[in-house]
């Protein structure tokens, strides 16, 4: 596990998305994993994504699984590549964004997300064998 985070991150099992907005920002992505303490997903990059604090909504289409305005900031935003070509010139992003003075309910949430909808990571599995 990363040495700065204090949660293991654990990939999600089927497509999750979030929403993170603040101001006159907003864009979507896809969520490659989440923890307690945070998130990283991916998205396509058309307007610079500011550093200040911002909130995020995560959902499930498939599962009609919502938690809105989680508190947030951002940890990393970098710029990846795909085999996928991209379009107009389009830059895809992978940003990771820590979570920020959850609510009790927003906690609740996250912990039923978490148990349901990911997968344990194989740091997790490394750390139970050793313990």
């Amino acid at each position: 596990m990363d040495k700065q985070r204090q949660f293991a991150r654990c990939p999600v099992k089927e497509p999750a998305y979030a929403l993170v907005y603040g101001g006159d920002f907003s864009i979507g992505g896809r969520i490659n994993d989440l923890s307690k303490g945070g998130i990283a997903l991916e998205y396509i990059d058309y307007e610079p994504m500011p550093t200040s604090f911002m909130k995020l909504d995560i959902f499930s289409a498939d599962h009609g699984f919502y938690i809105s305005e989680i508190p947030c900031k951002v940890i990393y935003n970098i710029e990846y590549r795909t085999n996928c070509p991209s379009f107009s010139g389009l830059v895809n992003r992978r940003c990771g964004l820590k979570f920020v003075e959850l609510k009790r309910d927003q906690l609740e949430e996250l912990a039923i997300f978490l148990s349901k909808r990911t997968r344990k990571s194989e740091t997790d599995d490394r750390v139970a064998k050793r313990a």
